[in-house]
């Protein structure tokens, strides 16, 4: 056996300073000469291990983790705020917060460039107000319906009638298509969609669309990977396939996904997907830019016929502008940070007798075939307790998620 004498304390810039590390093909026999001997890699790839530590304890050196994933607690609760997972702190507000802040912003700002657009103009009469019955908020439901309560209209002569129904057949059409489309994007409590991209994650039809070009893109993309591997790795078979027109060959699996336009090639399979989407876009571009006087004069008009004095007043009223402010100013979370942070760890409290490396995701110190220790003790009591109060994990400061930290990692 090799004898050792190994420090029994660490020092330096980390833990792994004053390890004991051997590797070996065949058998290894180590025997510290006096006290605990830090055992950080012993591997024996074909043989026994034998270690000894008579007047000591074998103690674990191998640097720990904080969490199974390798990633500080701090850092990892910021990305839960980030996300919007959780609550943000008094110093820290995170990325979703803030995202949700300039949503609102960007529609108050926008209400009120038109608002100074609408103040600016005439009084234009919009498609709606043409439409609406007189006394009523109820909208026509044809053109015939109009024209027979239209009072210009049965005053003509018959000879300029029909000149002035297609007039009014193609304004109707207008109006019947906007109203489609305001539709659309009004939600079922009435308020609107913020952007196309909340629209289609809502839209049965669009994630069902999705399903369906998965479905058929993702065994080819898994196919087209797996060649584009092999061409890359010397095979020449699928080298016609992926070089282009001017000879090159491609760089990356989606360079050729995007270049592949064949009649049944990936383009083929996420056009009607594609399509769907530009679409939607087209349409809500449509609905939230239509700045026309009259579209204006509709949307700054109160049903008593008054119009709103400011946009500040409109703002008040507007029931997507509020729902977004409440949004951020009393936001919903279906986790709090000590649920998470509970979660971190496999093995945080409550730990089966003898924790091993597969608990804590760590590399395991001793590997042989057959596996001899010999100690007065194996790992370290260092008796030292850190005192962690309840009124100290539930504040909302960045020291609350400092002590969250030090439980997440207590060996319990």
């Amino acid at each position: 056996a090799v004898i050792i004498h190994s420090d029994a304390e660490a020092y330096g810039l980390s833990e792994d300073t004053a390890n004991v590390n051997v590797e070996a093909k065949k058998n290894i026999y180590l025997a510290e000469n006096e006290g605990d001997m830090r055992v950080g890699s012993i591997i024996s790839h074909e043989g026994d291990v034998h270690l000894e530590a008579r007047e000591g304890r074998l103690v674990d050196a191998l640097p720990r983790q904080d969490n199974a994933n390798n990633v500080d607690e701090s850092d990892l609760i910021h990305h839960w705020i980030d996300a919007g997972l959780i609550a943000g702190t008094e110093d820290y507000e995170g990325a979703y917060i803030k995202g949700l802040k300039q949503d609102a912003a960007n529609y108050r700002a926008r209400v009120e460039a038109q608002y100074e657009e609408f103040k600016s103009g005439g009084r234009e009469t919009s498609l709606r107000q043409q439409f609406t019955k007189p006394g009523s908020t109820d909208t026509y439901a044809s053109v015939e319906e109009y024209l027979a309560d239209n009072v210009t209209y049965q005053s003509l002569p018959d000879s300029e009638k029909p000149a002035y129904a297609r007039e009014i057949s193609q304004k109707f059409a207008q109006f019947t298509v906007e109203e489609t489309v305001k539709q659309k994007f009004t939600k079922a409590d009435g308020t609107y969609y913020i952007s196309a991209s909340e629209y289609l994650a809502a839209d049965e039809a669009y994630r069902k669309l999705v399903k369906d070009t998965q479905e058929k893109t993702n065994p080819y993309v898994r196919d087209v990977n797996d060649k584009f591997n092999k061409f890359k790795n010397g095979d020449d078979t699928y080298k016609a396939m992926f070089t282009k027109a001017d000879g090159t060959t491609c760089d990356s699996v989606s360079q050729y996904l995007l270049a592949d336009n064949s009649e049944n090639g990936y383009l083929a399979m996420i056009k009607a997907q594609n399509d769907y989407e530009v679409g939607v876009y087209d349409e809500f571009s449509h609905f939230t830019n239509n700045k026309s006087k009259g579209h204006l004069s509709d949307m700054f008009t109160m049903p008593s016929g008054k119009t709103y004095d400011s946009a500040a007043a409109y703002l008040r009223d507007d029931a997507t502008y509020q729902a977004m402010v409440k949004k951020y100013e009393q936001p919903e979370f279906a986790w709090t940070k000590d649920q998470l942070l509970y979660a971190i760890r496999n093995a945080i409290v409550n730990k089966e007798s003898g924790v091993s490396a597969e608990t804590q995701n760590k590399v395991a110190n001793v590997q042989g075939r057959n596996v001899t220790l010999v100690a007065q003790g194996i790992g370290l009591n260092t008796n030292k307790t850190t005192e962690i109060k309840v009124s100290e994990l539930v504040g909302s400061a960045e020291t609350s998620i400092e002590k969250m930290k030090q439980l997440a990692n207590a060996d319990a």
